[in-house]
Formats: structure tokens, C-alpha cells, sequence
């Protein structure tokens, strides 16, 4: 009787051991550009509902283990491309998941830069020359008969 009470209490005990144990697998692939199919180094992959992500080696290829079985929305991005979502991904435990995302680029609209010097050429630079001092141009330069493109020429012949 003890014999058949403890063989029972195995089987029931190595039963919700069993039941404890939930199945997972692994998710993996590449991520390429679409264009040119070239690999892309780097490239988060995030699965949605779960804290686990990776990115790409320098292979542009990933790998997730140890995700549970169910439906996940996996998130792909990478600088300069636009982001994929995959939605709905089925994970399950008889096979991994082999992936292939490809990356479109993506173009953003950049406003001009302007650049303002913020020197006046008519004045001086020198503060304190203010009645003597005068500016003139690399043009100016290369007009007046004496300068032969020299400024120091140039200034020499003025009084």
C-alpha cells in the first residue's frame, strides 16, 4: 500500500513539474535592404508584449531565443530606413522562426541652413581707427594699378 501511495505521489509531483515548464522557441533571421539586398549591421529587433530584444551582427543576421509560444508584433528599425512591423507572428513550439525583413529607406525634408556673418564690411574691424581706416575688396585689390593683386601693396600707396 505504501509502495502504490508514493509511486502515486511521483507521478502526480513529476506531472505539474511537467506542466510548470512552458514551451518556447527561437526566433531568427536576416534584415537586408530592399533595395540593394545588402545586409544591414546593427538593426534593433524588439518583440512587442515581452521585455527581449537584440540586433543584427555584422552579418545583418539576429537571433531570439527562449521566446514563448503565442502571436507577437515584432519591430524592426534602423537608422535612415523606415521601421517594420511584422504583426501577428505566430511562435510556435514545433519549429523556430525563420525571418527576412526587408528595409526601405527613408528620406526626411531638411529646412535650409543660413548663415549670416555678423561683420559689417564697410566699417573697420579696428574700433579705434575711425577717421583714417578704410576697407576695400579682393576686387578692389586687383583694379588699382599698383597693388598686382597685392593688399599690402595696395595699402602702402595710400597716404
Amino acid at each position: 500500500m505504501k509502495r502504490a501511495l508514493i509511486f502515486f505521489l511521483i507521478i502526480i509531483l513529476s506531472g505539474s513539474i511537467c506542466m510548470a515548464q512552458r514551451p518556447t522557441q527561437t526566433v531568427r533571421g536576416v534584415v537586408i535592404d530592399a533595395e540593394t539586398r545588402e545586409t544591414l549591421p546593427g538593426a534593433n529587433i524588439v518583440v512587442d508584449g515581452l521585455s527581449m530584444g537584440t540586433s543584427t551582427d555584422i552579418d545583418g543576421e539576429f537571433s531570439l531565443e527562449s521566446i514563448p509560444v503565442g502571436r507577437y508584433n515584432v519591430r524592426v528599425s534602423f537608422m535612415g530606413y523606415e521601421p517594420v512591423v511584422m504583426p501577428e507572428l505566430l511562435v510556435g513550439s514545433g519549429r523556430e522562426v525563420v525571418l527576412e525583413v526587408e528595409m526601405k529607406t527613408s528620406f526626411s525634408d531638411l529646412d535650409e541652413v543660413v548663415i549670416e556673418a555678423p561683420i559689417q564690411k564697410d566699417r573697420p574691424i579696428n574700433s579705434m581707427a575711425s577717421v583714417s581706416a578704410r576697407t576695400f575688396s579682393v576686387e578692389e585689390a586687383r583694379r588699382y594699378a599698383g597693388a598686382l593683386d597685392d593688399p599690402a601693396r595696395m595699402a602702402g600707396n595710400f597716404a
